[in-house]
């Protein structure tokens, strides 16, 4: 794990904890808007490095992330589209406390395990960074083959537990911290969601950003034309639970209430798994061009050999030949044209509100200006190719692993060769060639590059990306 990049990480929730301290104590003299885009993009910047550190660049950890198929994009609106008619139904003929209250629980769980888990990084990263720890020593294993935990996991859980219950007391008190503990849950999912999702393919974050488009007009425009009321500002406005961030909007007069500007979750998770995928390929694409920069021989070990003298810093990619481990400095031309893109389109979002005075559908401004964004810097390097072919799925590249392995056993069976007795027995490789003629060998074609192997000292095989 790149102690640089865990000290950006570490950085972003040092900022974001800070920014969400001076606006509470009133010491923060912004709009609320200028408030809203500094946590936005805190969250998609420390997300994103957050997901490169438990992906197969830059991590050691043992965990993966959970890829989605082009099946799954297609199918995720409709699906939100019925959980939240299922809501909207619901608060019309259950009384709203009975909802909220199962709501709250489901919360409850999920934020114990959400702010738990990113509890327990942060508490091994300061560790680590600190010096003071050198790695989590295993306490034991999790039924149901779901691994392990340390003693980072149980102080987090432990985190995660005090969290969720100070944030349902709060709420029910209405004591003013309580949008500070609703954004600290509602951080923790984002991190959580962007660090442990991969779309699998960008041609699949492009169909998802599509759909979510069409899923925001018809739930926002389409139900207050047929309905006579808005579903999603219906069950939004009724939803008791951490499932968007709250920005305070302080008034000069004390007599006036705080008022709240709201961010849904989704507005930041989706585009935001999009746009940390492609942090991803960048980091992908800058090890892929840097290896094959090496020419001139065909030996895996010399080219190795002649990266690690030329490049010391480089990480080469796993399922290169022989695989790095240590990081490298890369550009990030996508990451930053989505990142801007994102800016840009949250930006025009809170202006035509304000100009309106009327609540946007965040997702109908977001989705097309992060979807375009990686297709015109693709054209623009001339990379669209490689780049709508990238995948991180698994289960495809594990099929080609497991024909290859077939294929590689059948290649190396050994021969079997005479004994005194008149039987046979399987010949050693130093048998075969010593009974065999030398044979002029041609040199072996370049194998084509795909990713991956095993990172050196990385633990078991996760995931590949690759790109067609």
């Amino acid at each position: 794990m790149s102690a640089v990049m865990r000290g950006r990480v570490l950085g972003a929730l040092g900022i974001l904890a800070a920014v969400h301290a001076l606006t509470h104590l009133e010491l923060l003299p912004v709009p609320f808007w200028v408030i809203t885009l500094t946590v936005s993009m805190l969250l998609i910047y420390g997300g994103s490095l957050y997901s490169l550190m438990l992906s197969r660049f830059a991590s050691e950890s043992d965990e993966g992330e959970a890829a989605m198929s082009q099946q799954d994009a297609i199918l995720m609106p409709i699906i939100a589209s019925g959980v939240l008619l299922v809501l909207f139904y619901s608060f019309d003929f259950i009384p709203d406390y009975a909802v909220n209250g199962l709501l709250r629980v489901y919360f409850g769980v999920l934020g114990t395990f959400g702010v738990g888990s990113m509890a327990a990084w942060v508490l091994e990263a300061v560790g680590t960074q600190a010096g003071v720890v050198t790695g989590a020593v295993r306490l034991g294993e999790l039924p149901f083959g779901m691994g392990s935990y340390t003693a980072f996991d149980l102080l987090g859980l432990c985190v995660g537990a005090a969290v969720s219950a100070a944030e349902a007391y709060a709420k029910l008190n209405g004591l003013s911290v309580h949008w500070i503990l609703n954004n600290a849950m509602g951080a923790a999912f984002c991190f959580e969601a962007l660090g442990k999702f991969s779309l699998g393919r960008v041609s699949t974050g492009v169909v998802m950003l599509v759909g979510l488009l069409i899923y925001d007009i018809v739930m926002v425009f389409g139900t207050k034309g047929i309905l006579g009321r808005g579903v999603m500002q219906s069950v939004a406005a009724k939803v008791d639970g951490p499932i968007l961030l709250m920005f305070p909007n302080f008034s000069t007069d004390p007599d006036v209430p705080v008022r709240f500007s709201k961010l849904g979750l989704g507005d930041i998770c989706f585009p935001g798994a999009f746009i940390a995928m492609l942090l991803r390929y960048d980091a992908f694409r800058s090890a892929v061009w840097r290896h094959t920069s090496v020419k001139g021989t065909a030996d895996e070990e010399a080219q190795l050999a002649k990266l690690a003298k030329d490049s010391p810093n480089e990480r080469v990619p796993a399922g290169l030949p022989g695989g790095a481990a240590t990081t490298h400095k890369f550009s990030s031309p996508y990451f930053i044209a989505s990142a801007v893109a994102y800016l840009a389109g949250l930006a025009v979002t809170l202006v035509v509100m304000l100009v309106f005075k009327h609540p946007q559908p965040a997702l109908l401004y977001l989705s097309p200006a992060c979807a375009l964004a990686p297709l015109v810097t693709a054209f623009a390097l001339g990379d669209f190719k490689q780049m709508w072919g990238y995948t991180e799925e698994a289960e495809e590249d594990a099929a080609k692993d497991k024909a290859a392995a077939q294929k590689k056993e059948e290649a190396v069976e050994p021969a079997p060769v005479a004994v005194a007795d008149g039987g046979s027995k399987p010949a050693t490789f130093a048998e075969v060639a010593a009974t065999e003629p030398p044979v002029e060998q041609a040199a072996p074609e370049p194998e084509r590059l795909e990713a991956e192997a095993p990172v050196s000292g990385g633990g078991p095989r996760r995931r590949k990306r690759r790109a067609d």
